[in-house]
C-alpha cells in the first residue's frame, strides 16, 4: 500500500491530473490530500487492541469490587460495545465502534454500558468511567503502514501541495503519532475526533472545513482513508 499510495506522488500518476484543454472537472489540478490516521498512516490493531484491552481490564477492577456485575459480564458487555473480539484481541472491522467513532462518543458509550446493560447507577456508571478513561496517549507502539511515508509527503510539499489529517482519534495522540512518524513539520492541518469544530465522519463537514482552511476547493482534494466512513465523508 505504500508504494503504490509513493507512486500517486509520481510525476507520471500526477500528469493526468494537471488539467489542460479538454480536461474534465474530475482532472483538475491536486491541490490538497487528507490523510485518515488509523489504518491509513500507521496499524490502527497496534494502537487501539492494546488500549481496548487496558480499558476493559480498569473497568473489571473498578466495577466488579461495586458487587452489582461479575467480572466476565463486564469484560463481555463492554467488549460487545467496543465491537472488541476477545479471543482474537482485535477490533472486529470497520462497523465496530472503535473503528469509526470519535473518542467522546467512545466514551459515552461505555458509560451507557455500565449503566443500562450492566446496571450501575448513573452516578456509579459516571463515576466509572471517569476514573478508568484513559484516552491513547501515543504511548502505544505506533506502526507505520508504509516505510516510505516521509518521501510520499515530501513529494506532495515539493509540488506544492497541502497535505492534511483528519482522523476520529484524540489530538494528543493523534500529535504524538505524527512525531512518531517524523512528518508533524509535513503536515498543514490535522482535524481530530475531539475538536470543537468536528463533525463525526462520514459528515463532509471536516473535510470542506479542511478545504477551505487551505485555500483549496474540494474538486482540487483528494481523501485517503481505510474505511467506508473515509469514502462516504469524501
Amino acid at each position: 500500500a505504500g508504494g503504490a499510495l509513493l507512486r500517486a506522488a509520481s510525476p507520471r500518476c500526477f500528469s493526468s491530473l494537471r488539467g489542460g484543454a479538454g480536461a474534465s472537472p474530475l482532472h483538475k489540478p491536486v491541490k490538497c490530500v487528507i490523510f485518515d490516521k488509523d489504518g491509513t498512516l500507521i496499524s490502527f490493531h497496534h494502537t487501539w487492541s492494546p488500549w481496548a484491552d487496558r480499558l476493559i481490564e480498569r473497568l473489571v477492577k473498578r466495577c466488579a469490587a461495586s458487587g452489582v456485575c461479575d467480572e466476565r459480564s463486564i469484560r463481555s458487555e463492554v467488549a460487545e460495545t467496543l465491537g472488541y473480539d476477545l479471543d482474537q484481541r482485535r477490533v472486529r472491522g470497520e462497523s465496530s465502534l472503535l473503528a469509526w467513532a470519535a473518542q467522546p462518543l467512545i466514551y459515552d458509550a461505555i458509560r451507557k454500558c455500565l449503566e443500562d446493560r450492566l446496571g450501575l447507577l448513573p452516578d456509579d456508571a459516571a463515576a466509572a468511567t471517569h476514573t478508568c478513561w484513559s484516552e491513547c496517549d501515543g504511548k502505544e507502539e505506533v506502526v507505520a503502514l508504509s516505510n516510505n511515508t516521509q518521501e510520499l509527503l515530501s513529494r506532495l510539499r515539493a509540488r506544492g501541495i497541502k497535505i492534511a489529517v483528519c482522523t476520529s482519534d484524540a489530538r494528543v495522540p493523534t500529535e504524538a503519532n505524527l512525531a512518531s512518524l517524523g512528518i508533524v513539520a509535513l503536515v498543514d492541518e490535522i482535524v481530530c475526533g475531539d475538536d470543537a469544530s468536528n463533525v463525526p465522519k462520514p459528515a463532509p463537514d471536516n473535510i470542506l472545513n479542511i478545504c477551505k482552511k487551505l485555500g483549496v476547493l474540494p474538486i482540487q482534494t483528494i481523501m485517503i482513508g481505510d474505511t467506508n466512513a473515509d469514502l462516504k465523508m469524501a
